[in-house]
């Protein structure tokens, strides 16, 4: 917990400091543009650099690509950084904020407190992001999902 704690922290003061250092403006021209700050943007962690990209997708999913941009994994397998790799955790999508307004709220995650923490910020993400509706002329039932439910 110590590890995943450390590395979702990283990336939320990751994207604060790129909002501080305007450098989310930096790259103008849509999801792209962003998608390029995601893979810049760094900071050296035991001598070794981590994007914002390689600490969501090769820390804390575990090694697992993007889906929706390419099929390799952040990290080769002799990379040094794969002994920072955790294991995966579908909740760790409702604590990253990538700087845009849809998601979750910055929190400091703790090691003690990681489980509790990781379930209310999904709970709390949920309520805030899902909703389901009943049309009362045909019985039918609309769920409206966020969209980071299409990503992972």
């Amino acid at each position: 917990n110590q590890l995943k704690s450390f590395f979702i922290n990283l990336y939320n003061y990751l994207i604060i400091h790129s909002m501080i250092e305007n450098l989310l403006d930096s790259f103008p021209g849509g999801i792209l543009s962003r998608l390029k700050l995601y893979a810049t943007v760094s900071y050296m962690v035991d001598g070794l650099p981590f994007s914002l990209n390689e600490i969501e997708h090769g820390v804390l999913r575990g090694n697992r690509p993007m889906k929706s941009i390419t099929t390799m994994n952040p990290f080769d397998l002799n990379d040094e950084r794969m002994k920072y790799t955790v294991d995966n955790d579908p909740r760790i999508h409702f604590t990253l904020n990538c700087g845009a307004l849809s998601c979750p709220p910055i929190a400091f995650y703790q090691p003690n407190e990681l489980d509790r923490q990781l379930d209310l910020s999904t709970k709390l993400f949920i309520n805030n992001n899902v909703s389901i509706r009943s049309n009362r002329f045909d019985s039918k039932t609309i769920i409206t999902l966020s969209e980071i439910f299409k990503w992972y």
